[in-house]
């Protein structure tokens, strides 16, 4: 018998153990997956029911703070009770985490209260379990439980509320937990402290109207921007009941250092802070609001300092001489001199309401700082000043324009920048205004060309934009012989922007121009560019052009407008943007009146049927609702001839929004034409459809009823529409049939009750059994509103 040395054999074989360890790892690795599937699932789940969880409590009713009951009256939200209630929260949680000189307060409550040390440290280690609830949870704690845990009875709380209410008013003077109470809430103290204790002395109605007071002001800090905003913009409530003095002296003060809030509530602030004067006692004391403004005028968002510079210039003017030399403009120079841009964009617009009334001294400063500011390194700074110099100007002595505005104006007009330049312009003009003849001649026109023909065509632009202010400030001599070149040259300018701008003014710009030369300067400088422009290839300026180019034929008559602006007409009616030919028809009545139609129609007509015809639905629509116009400037039998087959052809466009302005200006056309003429020519036409195979055309024969009953009368409507929408209200489709239902109310209000009852009333009885729902609810419908029901 053999002995076997070395390792026992494995009752496997070798492969066997390898399958074996493969199996192991194969079946972790499928554990894992099924880990990482299960893990998924679960904070699918855990997510799912934190959300319904969060759904169900948000439905739930919440319980009001005024359905707390004690001693058998409600627990109002700034009751004595829960005030003091909440100070005592507050008291003992300080003491027992030890915070600041809560020591301090808790000997005070202590000697109010005939408590020893021993019994303050059990009180307060019995409050501990509600030392993270809100202040409404540790009143329902209290009451149920928290009497019993901490050995004194409810009624013992409520009483020690009361004392220690008596005495918040002493306690805040002390120095309380300023982070516990806010302002409304002293509001509320201190008002009520003037008696014993306000829940037996204040009067109710006086406690009614602090109430709301106090939770404005409790919100002006709250953590919700949307409440913070609807407190800011009643706070000329708050100042009313807080008082003048209050005002002045504690709620200024508070908006003072609010200034770092959201811009949405910052601007409602600047806004109400600028009517603020008689709330903080009137002009002799309206210096008191500057200091909230001036930092509003120092924040980064421009909406909130342009709002603040608009409260800050109104009531500039409440201030006296003496007060505006002392607290105003001091803080002008001092937004003139800071280091931020902001503060100085703000003091641009300031000058102009500080420079009027100052002394003749302080009046050099301003100018001076002015004209710093106009050379500032802060390209947004000098931009302030350019727009802002206008306004500037108007309130300068004349005799120091020359000297003083003009020489800031020619920095700003050949500043580097030309976003400075562009905001120049406006200045100028103002400028212009202002200056007399010789002045502006030699001075202020140079510039005005030089930025007309600048390089930045934003410059020229703005320019374009202005030229009829401009042409007014000039005045007729300059605007007929240097201003005709120059916009003559932004015509025909390079960047089509600046040309369709410049096309837009051109009527309102000849109609500037003084009369002797008017004609002449249009037939020679306008006219020609005018031609080049119909050809323009920016689509934007032809379409510009079209819309004010047919307001020249007043200027130069029948004959010259025949001559010269007829063929423009005639081009652009067959132009093929679609925006140009409506702008054109749009305007033809300007023509019509110079002209006659006569010299119009044979144009005409191919220009609108190429639009009633388009493949844009929109340009079909534009020129329905333009054909009323037409109607009236074409007249009657040109209508019947060429238009009235369009229109009737629009009832059966595939685009419904067609098909309903197609209804509507038919009822305009009956009230233009008259009732035989309906008769005559559209209801027939209109009849048709009636038996049309296609429902939809159906119900637009329905439609047209709708809004030519109330136009033909009550004979025509009993004729003509009742007969055929009888009919309809057996058709085979139940929307027909309902739309009938609706119909026969619109008949039913032009006949009288005879016929109402005798034509209508068994109609709708009968649409009132239909099979069909829709139809019998609406039949039910008119017979309610016609008094028809059985």
């Amino acid at each position: 018998m053999t002995t076997q040395v070395g390792p026992s054999p494995s009752p496997y074989g070798d492969s066997d153990v390898g399958t074996i360890i493969g199996c192991v790892m194969i079946a972790f690795a499928i554990f894992l997956c099924i880990a990482s599937q299960f893990k998924k699932y679960f904070l699918r789940h855990s997510k799912s029911m934190v959300k319904s969880a969060r759904s169900r409590f948000a439905s739930r009713p919440r319980q009001s703070v005024f359905s707390i009951d004690t001693r058998g009256s409600k627990l109002d939200h700034y009751s004595p009770d829960r005030i003091a209630l909440r100070f005592l929260h507050d008291a003992f949680y300080c003491y027992l985490m030890n915070k600041g000189d809560s020591r301090e307060h808790l000997q005070r409550i202590m000697s109010m209260l005939h408590f020893s040390e021993q019994q303050m440290q059990d009180v307060a280690k019995k409050l501990w379990p509600a030392r993270r609830r809100p202040v409404l949870s540790t009143f329902e704690w209290l009451k149920s439980c928290g009497s019993t845990q901490m050995g004194i009875s409810w009624n013992f709380v409520t009483s020690v509320a009361e004392n220690l209410f008596s005495s918040f008013a002493s306690y805040l003077a002390f120095g309380g937990i300023e982070t516990s109470f806010p302002m409304g809430l002293k509001l509320m103290a201190t008002k009520s402290a003037k008696g014993k204790n306000m829940a037996s002395t204040a009067p109710a109605a006086e406690e009614e109207n602090l109430y709301p007071i106090a939770v404005l002001i409790d919100e002006l800090r709250n953590e919700d921007v949307q409440l913070r905003l609807n407190s800011i913009r009643k706070l000329s409530t708050i100042a009313l009941a807080l008082g003048v003095e209050r005002t002045r002296n504690e709620l200024i003060q508070f908006l003072t250092d609010t200034i770092y809030d959201e811009d949405e509530v910052l601007l409602a602030l600047a806004d109400q802070l600028g009517s603020f004067t008689p709330l903080v006692g009137g002009s002799e004391h309206v210096h008191v609001l500057l200091p909230p403004l001036e930092n509003l005028a120092t924040v980064e968002e421009t909406v909130v300092r342009d709002k603040a510079v608009e409260s800050l210039k109104k009531i500039a003017d409440k201030h006296s001489t003496s007060a505006l030399e002392e607290y105003f403009i001091p803080m002008v120079v001092r937004l003139a001199k800071g280091d931020w841009f902001t503060s100085r964009t703000s003091a641009c617009g300031l000058f102009s309401v500080a420079y009027p009334r100052a002394n003749p001294g302080t009046k050099n400063e301003l100018k001076g700082l002015f004209r710093v500011l106009c050379r500032d390194d802060t390209p947004m700074v000098r931009r302030a000043a350019a727009s802002k110099l206008g306004e500037f100007a108007k309130v300068f002595e004349n005799d120091a324009l020359k000297d003083d505005i003009f020489p800031m104006f020619s920095d700003l007009a050949q500043d580097e920048q030309d976003s400075v330049r562009l905001l120049s312009v406006e200045a100028g003009i103002a400028i212009a205004s202002i200056l007399n003849d010789g002045v502006r001649m030699d001075l202020i026109k140079p510039l005005l060309i030089n930025l007309i023909e600048d390089k930045s065509w934003r410059v020229r632009y703005m320019v374009a934009e202005k030229l009829t202010e401009l042409q007014t400030a000039v005045g007729p001599e300059i605007a007929l012989n240097d201003l005709v070149p120059a916009f003559n040259a932004l015509l025909k300018d390079v960047e089509g922007e600046v040309r369709g701008i410049a096309a837009a003014r051109i009527t309102s710009f000849c109609e500037g121009l003084p009369a002797a030369g008017r004609e002449k300067a249009i037939l020679t400088h306008i006219i020609p560019v005018v031609k080049d422009l119909i050809t323009d290839p920016n689509q934007h300026v032809k379409v510009a052009l079209a819309s004010v180019v047919m307001g020249l034929s007043p200027l130069l008559g029948k004959e010259l407008t025949v001559e010269h602006l007829l063929p423009i007409y005639l081009s652009l009616l067959r132009d093929e943007t679609a925006e140009v030919r409506l702008n054109i028809i749009s305007s033809l009545e300007k023509v019509n009146d110079v002209i006659g139609v006569n010299q119009l129609t044979q144009s005409l007509l191919p220009a609108i049927v190429d639009l009633a015809e388009d493949g844009k639905w929109r340009v079909r629509l534009a020129i329905v609702e333009y054909m009323p116009l037409l109607a009236q400037q074409l007249g009657q039998d040109f209508f019947d001839e060429k238009l009235l087959p369009l229109c009737m052809a629009w009832l059966t466009d595939h685009v419904y929004a067609i098909r309903e302005a197609a209804t509507v200006i038919l009822k305009q056309l009956v009230e233009k034409f008259g009732q035989e003429w309906a008769v005559k020519k559209v209801m027939p036409k209109v009849a048709e459809l009636a038996k049309d195979s296609n429902y939809l055309h159906r119900m637009t024969c329905l439609f047209c009823f709708n809004t030519l009953s109330g136009a033909l009368g009550k004979d025509h409507t009993l004729k003509e529409i009742f007969p055929i929408v009888s009919q309809m209200s057996e058709d085979h489709v139940p929307n027909v049939r309902f739309n009938a239902a609706k119909s026969l109310l619109h008949i039913g209000k032009v006949l009288d009750n005879q016929t109402l009852n005798s034509e209508l009333k068994p109609l709708l009885s009968k649409m009132a059994e239909d099979s069909e729902f829709d139809v019998r609810f609406y039949a039910e419908e008119t017979r309610l509103a016609l008094g028809l029901a059985a």
